[in-house]
């Protein structure tokens, strides 16, 4: 991936300031640790094809089969995504 070119809508980039995907990309405003390492973060988003953003909130915890990727969850516990490790 480069220059967030997406081989599918399935991907996620992670960052300590971020997270973009296939059509929506947000800037984390801010980001609160529990002392599980389950972070809650909020984020300003912009949308492809839109021209408003919104706040959402997001719930980021280590994967259950896998604790050494993190899932991302919308606030009402959906999943949003998986973040795989780039090959």
């Amino acid at each position: 991936m480069r220059d967030s070119n997406y081989n599918n809508d399935e991907m996620l980039v992670l960052k300590a300031d971020s997270v973009e995907g296939y059509e929506t990309g947000c800037e984390w405003l801010q980001v609160s640790s529990a002392k599980d390492g389950t972070q809650v973060a909020t984020g300003l988003c912009g949308h492809e094809g839109e021209d408003y953003r919104t706040v959402e909130t997001f719930i980021i915890e280590k994967d259950m089969t896998d604790p050494t990727l993190p899932r991302i969850r919308a606030s009402n516990g959906e999943p949003w995504g998986e973040v795989r490790k780039c090959p």
